[in-house]
């Protein structure tokens, strides 16, 4: 039985050889990755024209142009699509790094297997809302502090000068914190698709495995980012390969950072 928090493996952080062994990955499978991407797509499409038709349909009711609409209506209507969205999303967005995973456990993955993220629904859906209300809850501790030391500087006189510069601490900190916490959750989603084992323990896991390497991880994450926006500037049509390639590259990390539980996988 595997133990629920194994140690890390113990080995130096390689965002190149990461990202040149995704890109082999889905070289290999460029034929199941690409037409998924189209998948995606057109799952964000149709859910983007359908909230953007009820919100005229809506507003229609009221008033008589939708230029006359008050602004709560299409926010009202855009909330069940925002959470199917994350609910579906969430999990049909970790099929690229399942097919990933399963190459690296050397097996051949079929289209079928890019919707097994759904067999994980919860645990995903879980870690996702989990990671985003540890963000929410830091930086509104840091607003408050800072919110509360604004107003008594403002009570005791502080020119305006002091105010701006202590909102600009306030927001830089905000911005670290929420970076810390999320290359610190880099692994979460192939540890919830690899492992079986509970929320809080991936997000442990996680975290025990990158802090020896944070910079490092950090540096991976703004040079995934980077080709993210690459991919993005050539008409949308380079995510079909950025996206999962960058997707393939952090199951590899997580493979030679971690090691897969059902097989083992050298990078």
């Amino acid at each position: 039985m595997v133990s629920p928090l194994p140690v890390g493996r113990d080995r130096p952080f390689e965002p190149s050889l990461y990202l040149e062994r995704g890109w082999q990955l889905f070289r290999q499978n460029w034929q199941l990755y690409v037409p998924f991407g189209l998948v995606l797509f057109a799952f964000g499409f149709i859910l983007g024209m359908a909230s953007s038709l009820l919100q005229i349909a809506a507003c229609l009711t009221i008033v008589a142009s939708v230029d006359e609409c008050p602004e709560w209506v299409p926010q009202l209507v855009d909330l069940p699509f925002n959470l199917i969205s994350w609910l579906v999303g969430t999990p049909l967005g970790a099929g690229p790094m399942v097919a990933a995973l399963l190459q690296l456990q050397h097996q051949t993955p079929e289209f079928s297997d890019f919707f097994k993220g759904f067999r994980r629904f919860w645990p995903l859906v879980l870690t996702s809302f989990l990671i985003g209300f540890i963000i929410f809850i830091v930086v509104f501790v840091i607003a408050i502090l800072f919110g509360a030391v604004a107003f008594l500087l403002n009570q005791a006189g502080t020119p305006v000068e002091g105010l701006v510069g202590i909102a600009i601490v306030g927001v830089l900190l905000a911005i670290a914190a929420a970076t810390y916490i999320g290359v610190s959750y880099l692994f979460v989603t192939p540890i919830v698709l690899d492992r079986q084992i509970g929320v809080f323990n991936a997000l442990e896991l996680s975290r025990q495995v990158i802090a020896p390497s944070w910079w490092s991880a950090f540096g991976f994450l703004v040079l995934l980012s980077a080709i993210n926006v690459l991919g993005f500037l050539a008409c949308c049509v380079g995510l079909l390969v950025t996206i999962p390639v960058t997707l393939c590259a952090i199951a590899v990390a997580y493979s030679d950072q971690v090691g897969l539980e059902s097989a083992s996988a050298e990078v």
